[in-house]
């Protein structure tokens, strides 16, 4: 864990391309826990498109996507 991803972007398929997530797009990244809150899409597929990390490995350990919290 002593070596985060640096540049990535999370993406969600829109039935026909990958889309951008608005406010994923990350570069110069340091931190090994990343965290973002995002608009609400629907999608089948998501995923984490990686394009720089410091060792040109990226080991990712665990994604995790939440649907946002209900209020009472």
């Amino acid at each position: 864990a002593a070596d985060p991803i640096t540049d990535f972007v999370l993406q969600y398929h829109d039935g026909e391309n990958c889309q951008d997530l608005p406010g994923t797009r990350t570069r110069a990244n340091t931190d090994v826990d990343w965290q973002r809150v995002f608009q609400p899409v629907t999608a089948k597929r998501v995923r984490l498109y990686v394009t720089a990390s410091q060792i040109d490995i990226s080991r990712i350990w665990e994604i995790e996507l939440y649907e946002p919290a209900k209020k009472p």
